[in-house]
């Protein structure tokens, strides 16, 4: 029989409490897999869109939305109409904060506001099964609580929409089935909670002249929180933060909506320039401001035949999409001329 070497013996010894510590603990050999942990191929299913018909909506009117689902996942998801006892649904919910537990959610009744409630109808319950990189699209319509006490004082409220609430479909990630999008309430009444105000300040072209298939000058803009809340940025709430456009016009008001390109030959009255939306935008508490600079900025080849030379207006439009339920809805837009060159007509 060969005999072992002494540094063999002492190695074994070494190794007798971790073997020990194995066999009364499997969890602690990397050999033995976590149950918890989803090796295999699986399912994973997220709301890539949720979309309404409206930006403001008031207190018992009917939304209508549009709810995209997809599975991520590299196994397929199995919808109800295939398995009804084992396949997901999908619950539509109003939320003031954004944020949903993903569990099955409840009509309240009566039938007025509550954290996290199910809307009317607004249960997804015939559903497809998705196969990986497969997505569904489907609309609901339901009406709002008449009675929004805590949204109204907000002056807004957020749709969302939860994948698998029943968690009848194991996922390679169970903590991204949200998603939600903001929408503003016209409520009667008065208002005692907070809000924020947004305006520009300032704003200036280091040359103010612009043209038809020509570069601006630099933009500098200062927009600035006059309210008494935060006004949410798109570097905290990408989906609900205020934004500010761009816009050429030749006047100095402009309907508060996201404005277009203007297409070529088109007269750009109320039309966005080349690069003049500003997306990136920093949340701002009360009093706080923020200075946007904007060095590729252009107009497209449009018709200002008849402003050659003569004045035309830029404008500043904060908050297009109506993200932000303000004080006062009436001062988010700043104007300043700029001399018309024609030189690309010639």
């Amino acid at each position: 029989m060969k005999k072992l070497s002494i540094n063999t013996l002492l190695t074994l010894v070494a190794l007798l409490p971790m073997i020990s510590a194995f066999a009364q603990n499997p969890s602690l050999n990397p050999a033995v897999r976590n149950p918890g942990v989803l090796t295999a191929a699986a399912p994973n299913l997220v709301i890539t869109n949720i979309v309404t018909d409206k930006l403001v909506y008031a207190p018992g009117e009917t939304v209508n939305c549009k709810v995209t689902i997809k599975n991520i996942g590299s196994a397929k998801a199995v919808g109800t109409n295939d398995d009804p006892a084992k396949g997901y649904m999908v619950d539509v919910v109003l939320s003031t904060d954004a944020i949903a537990p993903i569990v099955y959610a409840v009509v309240p009744n009566p039938y007025e506001y509550q954290e996290d409630m199910l809307v009317i109808g607004g249960r997804h319950s015939n559903t497809v099964t998705l196969a990986p990189g497969a997505e569904d699209t489907y609309l609901e319509s339901f009406p709002l609580p008449k009675v929004m006490a805590k949204p109204c004082q907000l002056g807004y409220v957020a749709v969302g929409a939860v994948a698998d609430p029943g968690k009848k479909v194991a996922e390679t990630n169970e903590n991204d089935n949200t998603r939600f999008t903001r929408f503003k309430l016209n409520c009667s009444g008065p208002t005692t909670a907070p809000r924020p105000d947004l305006v520009i300040t300032y704003m200036a072209l280091a040359n103010p002249v612009g043209g038809p298939g020509l570069a601006f000058s630099d933009l500098k803009v200062e927009v600035k929180n006059v309210g008494g809340a935060p006004a949410v940025g798109t570097d905290t709430d990408p989906a609900n933060g205020y934004m500010v456009d761009i816009i050429t016009s030749s006047n100095t008001a402009a309907p508060m909506a996201y404005a277009p390109l203007a297409a070529a030959g088109q007269f750009p009255e109320d039309k966005l320039v080349i690069g003049g939306r500003i997306s990136n935008t920093k949340t701002l508490a009360p009093g706080a401001s923020h200075i946007y600079y904007l060095s590729d900025l252009k107009l497209p080849m449009v018709d200002l035949h008849n402003y050659c030379g003569r004045a035309f207006y830029l404008g500043g439009i904060v908050d297009p999409g109506l993200k932000i339920a303000e004080i006062l809805e009436t001062n988010n837009q700043r104007f300043i001329e700029f001399k018309v060159d024609c030189k690309m007509y010639k």
